[in-house]
């Protein structure tokens, strides 16, 4: 049997009781140890194995579609907004494409859960909208507001409006 890097740490964490306060084996800590061995030439571990599939999903953009119009009007104009959960897979492809072709980090595939939305204007699409987990956790930074987002009437069960009250 041909154990893994993995393994081989795991083993010897257990082996030296080896554990965090918290209970939790220093598998990462005994890892970057046989690593450094190996450096020094002490000893040879197993090489590692490259899984496919990983890193940066490619965004397809599609050359057919047309490029939007400019928005050329006070925000006050564009009203009522409406905000739309995108939901199905043809909606998340659009939502990435425009990510991609638009935003100047292009589309990254975000960490974690989230939650992306599009902004509307008259079935329009005027903006896209992304919240991952950790920013569900953030303090509204003015005081007095309702939020993260304040000023209107949000919700998160598929479309809403904004009122910009």
């Amino acid at each position: 049997m041909r154990w893994k890097v993995t393994e081989i740490a795991r083993t010897i964490c257990e082996l030296l009781e080896w554990k965090r306060p918290s209970g939790g084996l220093k598998n990462h800590e005994c890892r970057q140890l046989l690593e450094r061995l190996q450096a020094g030439g002490v000893l040879t571990l197993p090489a590692l194995r490259h899984l496919g599939g990983k890193g940066p999903r490619c965004v397809d953009i599609s050359q057919q579609r047309l490029e939007p119009e400019p928005v050329e009007c006070l925000a006050r104009e564009c009203e009522p907004l409406e905000l739309a959960l995108v939901e199905r897979p043809a909606e998340s492809r659009l939502w990435r494409e425009h990510v991609e072709r638009y935003h100047y980090l292009g589309c990254r595939v975000p960490l974690g859960a989230n939650l992306r939305y599009w902004v509307r204007n008259r079935d329009r699409e005027l903006a896209c909208l992304l919240w991952t987990s950790p920013a569900w956790k953030m303090q509204a930074r003015m005081p007095g507001s309702r939020g993260a987002m304040s000023g209107g009437n949000v919700t998160c069960n598929g479309s809403s409006t904004m009122d910009g009250s």
